[in-house]
């Protein structure tokens, strides 16, 4: 579940990064958040569904570790 925060922490700083250096460079909070908009309404079919499995592989990852540590337990 560690990991799992640490992922959600890094994606949040990312996209507040993202947005504060377009509010430094004289954008507007609308105008960069309709930037995000503007980079996820353009993507392709596929381009969407690597994004998904990529975001979906830290929590495979902790799915994977809990039932490997209840089975342990369980023998």
């Amino acid at each position: 579940m560690k990991i799992f925060s640490i992922y959600i922490l890094l994606a949040c700083l990312t996209c507040s990064i993202l947005v504060f250096v377009d509010i430094l460079s004289g954008m507007t909070l609308a105008m960069s958040l309709y930037s995000f908009y503007t980079v996820f309404a353009t993507t392709t079919f596929q381009e969407a569904a690597c994004m998904c499995l990529f975001a979906c592989i830290p929590v495979l990852t902790i799915i994977a570790d809990t039932r490997k540590r209840t089975a342990d337990r369980d023998e």
